[in-house]
């Protein structure tokens, strides 16, 4: 049986608008899940205002683990979902592995963070 809780800042993953991208995650763990990975990256890596681009964030996790993806950004955020998350299982032996897509927008050049939210894995 599981036990603990790991959360991934979601919230820190920020966007660059008509500039190379990088996607740190920075993940706050509360409790103890070893084996939690989570990844991020997006397609096209670099876009312009009012450009949509799809957010891919990754999560790997033991078996019977639960993977819990954030909706979307805040609706008062720099950036609007203009479809709704798409959550896909990946195949992996001896793991849970699923990819959420986030279609969006970013309104802001440079640097915008993307505020979705916490991933959970219980």
């Amino acid at each position: 049986m599981l036990r603990g809780r790991v959360l991934a800042r979601a919230a820190a993953l920020p966007l660059l608008v008509a500039a190379g991208l990088g996607v740190p995650v920075a993940a706050a763990a509360q409790g103890s899940l070893a084996g939690v990975r989570i990844g991020a990256t997006t397609t096209p890596d670099s876009v312009t205002v009012g450009d949509s681009v799809v957010l891919r964030v990754r999560v790997s996790a033991p078996a019977g683990a639960t993977i819990a993806f954030p909706t979307g950004p805040d609706s008062g955020a720099q950036v609007e979902a203009i479809a709704s998350r798409v959550v896909t299982p990946n195949a992996a032996a001896g793991a849970v592995d699923q990819t959420a897509a986030y279609t969006l927008v970013p309104w802001e050049v440079g640097e915008v963070p993307a505020r979705l939210g916490d991933v959970v894995v219980t």
